[in-house]
């Protein structure tokens, strides 16, 4: 699952199309 510091980037990610969020995401599930 989402450990804390992905969580802590995901939250942070201020990109427009939330890449941080979509590669964080893509990691965790793969």
């Amino acid at each position: 699952m989402c450990r804390t510091p992905d969580m802590s980037d995901m939250h942070h990610d201020s990109s427009a199309d939330l890449n941080v969020v979509k590669s964080k995401l893509k990691d965790i599930f793969e």
